[in-house]
């Protein structure tokens, strides 16, 4: 047996070619088995979250559109509203003027008729007043004179 020195700390020989040749396999094959289909995975991942994050976005954008229509569908309507009502406000302003002034002529209606019937009165109570006055006139008299009176 022979005993060999050597100075270099590698020696090139046909283990050295094997062993490369292995790892070239062995990376050649993790690249196939292992590298690739996580990369394939990360980057459908990747394209993934990107669609979610623009979805997000757009999902955003017509969140404000739709609360800018809702304030100005609100605006609208509280704009239409107080119109409504100032609308409604002097139609019944008018209509109570009208009323108003129907149960004023109605009420002077009522006064003509009331004073009507008032003086009607009042006539008949004059005649019957006058003639009970000339009866009891013509008895003063005739009591006052102890005689009959002729009444002309």
């Amino acid at each position: 047996m022979e005993i060999v020195e050597t100075l270099a700390l590698i020696s090139l020989n046909e283990t050295l070619i094997a062993q490369l040749v292995s790892f070239l396999i062995f990376l050649f094959l993790i690249n196939r088995i292992m590298i690739r289909p996580l990369q394939k995975t990360m980057g459908a991942r990747q394209d993934y979250i990107s669609s979610t994050e623009a979805q997000i976005r757009e999902s955003a954008r017509k969140l404000e559109d739709l609360n800018t229509q809702l304030k100005e569908n609100e605006r609208a309507a509280v704009s239409e509203a107080n119109s409504r009502r100032e609308k409604l406000k002097d139609e019944g302003a008018k209509e109570a003027v009208t009323i108003l002034a129907e149960t004023q002529g109605q009420m002077n209606q009522m006064r003509e008729k009331n004073q009507q019937l008032v003086r009607q009165e009042l006539d008949e109570v004059r005649k019957y007043i006058d003639s009970e006055a000339e009866k009891i006139a013509v008895t003063i008299m005739e009591t006052i004179l102890d005689r009959g009176v002729s009444r002309g």
